[in-house]
């Protein structure tokens, strides 16, 4: 019998922590990790915010008792941080059950199925990002649009470029889809969580400015006519490349964290669309319903569509496009309306 502990990944210290989720893991983990993703959600959700912050000081003979708050600036920001610790067990989990499939396309390798290695220069760096390049069936005349399709926390892997390929055949345009965790691509929980949590938002914007001066460099590419578009991971980083660095592209935000604020978001100057699921906890009503009135505080033109009975990540490949299978199939074609009348 084989000794499976010692095929194990060894998780010795914290400073080993890094490379422990570097490692592919076995795919009982993903479960044992959903178990205790479950466990966590049910403390916090049975701990109330006041009962975090607050401190209860007996005052006289005992007989009362008063609430000493924590500074609000404090408080504030810690109750930022459980809100992100929650969004994320809740993202986890919905990813968990609608991860890329583990089939014959994985383990993947990004060196052998990208087709396309951009150069780019960030922090004294330079190197290739590597990415999948569509372009729409046919040659033609004239030059097309650019959209560029940023991956969900698992990294780029075979479920984007299908959806790359198919974006490009339906929208006459082309497609890149670069690999922003330079190199990784995973389908453990724990390590896309990393990575997505030590990916900095600088170098994201950086590699994407080196796509879009790729691409503005070629002969057949309308470098005015660009588009961002993301699941989940990509759509928040998307939304705020177009605020930082490009607001004159067009931005489609699939499950993607949103820009809220009516400042930021009045940088730009091309529309916006949002792809929600009403049953998503990462995403509640709330959260949307500011996102909702940041664009419009803002002035931009936006179509934000919250599909009912789904939760996060519920577009999760082109097979339900395929099929026709609803509301993916909606999402689909709102996608598609969105970005032919922006790219006319």
């Amino acid at each position: 019998t084989p000794n499976t502990e010692s095929q194990l990944p060894k998780f010795r210290n914290l400073r080993s922590f890094p490379d422990f989720l570097g490692q592919e893991m076995p795919k009982s983990l993903n479960g044992f990790f959903l178990v205790a993703l479950s466990v966590l959600f049910v403390l916090y959700t049975r701990i109330s915010t006041s009962a975090i912050f607050g401190t209860l000081i007996r005052e006289g003979s005992g007989r009362s008792i008063r609430v000493r708050r924590w500074p609000l600036n404090v408080e504030s920001a810690v109750s930022t941080q459980f809100r992100t610790i929650r969004s994320t067990i809740s993202d986890v989990s919905y990813h968990i059950a609608n991860r890329p499939s583990a089939g014959p396309s994985f383990p993947f390798n990004l060196n052998e199925e990208t087709n396309t290695r951009i150069p780019f220069r960030s922090n004294n760096q330079k190197g290739q990002i590597l990415a999948h390049t569509a372009w729409p069936e046919g040659g033609g005349d004239g030059k097309i649009p650019l959209l560029i399709l940023i991956h969900e926390f698992f990294g780029l892997n075979p479920s984007i470029i299908d959806k790359a390929d198919a974006l490009a055949k339906e929208l006459n345009c082309v497609v890149i889809a670069p690999d922003t965790f330079r190199g990784v691509s995973t389908t453990f929980i724990p390590r896309a969580i990393w990575l997505a949590l030590s990916t900095p938002e600088e170098r994201v914007n950086d590699d994407i400015d080196a796509v879009v001066d790729w691409a503005s460099e070629h002969e057949r590419i309308d470098s005015s006519r660009i588009a961002l578009m993301g699941f989940c991971y990509g759509g928040g980083k998307a939304i705020r490349y177009t605020t930082q660095r490009l607001p004159t592209a067009a931005t489609v935000v699939c499950y993607g964290s949103p820009v809220i604020d009516p400042d930021i978001l009045k940088n730009l100057k091309a529309p916006v669309c949002g792809i929600y699921g009403s049953l998503d906890p990462q995403f509640p009503p709330s959260i949307l319903s500011n996102f909702r009135s940041g664009l419009n505080e803002a002035g931009i033109e936006h179509r934000l569509e919250v599909y009912e009975g789904v939760g996060h990540a519920f577009w999760a490949n082109m097979d339900q496009i395929t099929c026709g299978q609803k509301p993916q199939i909606d999402a689909w074609n709102q996608c598609i309306s969105f970005l032919n009348k922006f790219f006319g």
